[in-house]
């Protein structure tokens, strides 16, 4: 895919987290890292949806613990593959 213009893909991050009885318990979606990071270790949650959007493609996973979750942001955000995708 060639890029039309020198600006930097923003980054979509998704957040969906289910309590103990499989309500919802928060939904937000921001192109900041740490907020989502920040809302995983803040909230009592059973399972988590994590999704990265890249603008041409995403990631996404399913967690039940806060460790696992991070990881995966961690891993779908890392130098690499965002270098990939914007090329």
């Amino acid at each position: 895919m060639k890029r039309i213009s020198n600006r930097k893909y923003r980054l979509g991050f998704t957040l969906k987290l289910f309590g103990k009885n499989g309500k919802v318990v928060s939904d937000i979606r921001k192109q900041i890292k740490s907020k989502i990071i920040k809302e995983l270790s803040t909230l009592s949650w059973k399972k988590a949806y994590v999704k990265v959007d890249y603008g041409v493609g995403h990631n996404d996973s399913e967690h039940t613990d806060k460790e696992s979750a991070i990881k995966a942001l961690n891993t779908y955000t890392e130098k690499q593959l965002l270098d990939f995708i914007s090329n």
